[in-house]
């Protein structure tokens, strides 16, 4: 799947939730969260025992204004892809253990908060154009929605 969104955001004391289906009150927990921290953006998955943890660090200047970020999970290929300002993905390996866990954990998929609607962070950030995809995001398709937004390299 893929999520990509515009975030405005002037920073975030702890790890409030952009997009989650699993409790974040523990990473181990089914399910997977992409939470806002200080100076990044986490991706975390678990499978009830163990976990992964991709932090993306966010750019200098993300504080003065709107920040595009796509996130792609490419289970096929065994990676999680994260993009700021439709620039080229970074990547990082899921490890073997998580490759073939389940990333549902509740029916919920909620924005602004974890799969229980309880998380105690609030996320202080405007988020617009939330698109969700199903299917990971390449290099071409992040490329396309430059073009459609206007933006050329």
């Amino acid at each position: 799947f893929s999520a990509c969104m515009w975030m405005k955001t002037g920073g975030v004391s702890s790890d409030p939730v952009l997009i989650s289906n699993k409790d974040w009150g523990n990473g181990s927990k089914p399910g997977f969260v992409l939470s806002l921290r200080s100076g990044d953006v986490k991706f975390n998955s678990g499978n009830g025992f163990s976990r992964m943890d991709a932090e993306y660090q966010l750019p200098l200047d993300y504080a003065d204004g709107w920040v595009h970020l796509a996130l792609g999970v490419d289970r096929e290929a065994g990676e999680v892809r994260f993009a700021y300002d439709f620039g080229s993905f970074v990547t990082v390996k899921i490890p073997d253990e998580l490759k073939d866990s389940t990333l549902n954990a509740f029916r919920n998929l909620n924005i602004g908060q974890d799969g229980t609607c309880k998380y105690s962070q609030k996320l202080s950030a405007v988020l617009d154009d939330f698109i969700l995809l199903d299917g990971a995001m390449t290099q071409e398709d992040l490329t396309a929605l430059a073009a459609h937004y206007g933006i050329s390299e």
